[in-house]
């Protein structure tokens, strides 16, 4: 049955619904944000880490038989703006006329504002070729955001980075503080139960310990 002409907007919707109902299948956990004020569509909950996608959709065939899928997105006052880094982690993107899905990281995508994508039958050609079908990469683990290393239990020590790509700045630029001199703060005597676990989250966390004009600074009821 041939699928009639379809709106922009009406191709990102179908896109969507398709994504969620295949995560379904697959056992993810996927949801969406009340309004479109998130540079993400979707997130999804492999149940150990969350991702956040943004599904881009296409019915573009090009002379050359190639789909060209959109991948930048509107900025008031600067149009068309490629996506950034902390903003998302994956595309999704969906050829909808042959019901095929590429994944990329957003690394993947060079700060292109379009991607070219292959039909399954010519899918080892182009560059984006092994994320053809890649719905493995949403089971991916994403790195701690402290110490920007993946879980010690993780199957797969492997951060979601584009091919070729060494760097260890994966999904965040947070400082890294894995090897901070961890320090036992002794509080003042009085203190509340509540400064105490302040004081031993920043321990966990590997910043340095508090002070008693720390402790005197911090309200008695603060959480």
């Amino acid at each position: 049955m041939p699928i009639p002409n379809l709106n922009p907007k009406l191709i990102g919707e179908i896109a969507e619904l398709e994504f969620h109902s295949r995560c379904a299948r697959l056992g993810l956990r996927s949801t969406r944000g009340i309004g479109e004020s998130y540079p993400y569509d979707a997130i999804v909950d492999n149940r150990h880490s969350m991702l956040r996608v943004q599904i881009k959709g296409t019915v573009d065939l090009g002379c050359n038989g190639l789909f060209q899928v959109h991948c930048g997105h509107s900025v008031y006052g600067k149009g068309i703006v490629p996506y950034e880094e902390g903003e998302i982690d994956l595309f999704a993107f969906y050829l909808l006329h042959i019901n095929t899905w590429y994944f990329a990281p957003l690394s993947a995508t060079d700060r292109r504002l379009s991607v070219t994508l292959y039909a399954p039958d010519r899918r080892h050609e182009g560059k984006y070729a092994q994320y053809f079908e890649a719905w493995h990469l949403l089971e991916m683990r994403k790195p701690c955001p402290i110490c920007r290393q993946t879980h010690p239990d993780s199957p797969s020590s492997q951060p979601l980075l584009a091919a070729g790509d060494s760097s260890n700045e994966t999904f965040s630029s947070v400082p890294d503080l894995s090897h901070q001199p961890a320090a036992s703060p002794i509080p003042p005597n009085g203190i509340s139960p509540h400064l105490t676990r302040h004081a031993a989250l920043r321990t966990e966390l590997g910043l340095p310990p508090l002070t008693a004009a720390d402790f005197s600074a911090i309200p008695d009821d603060h959480p």
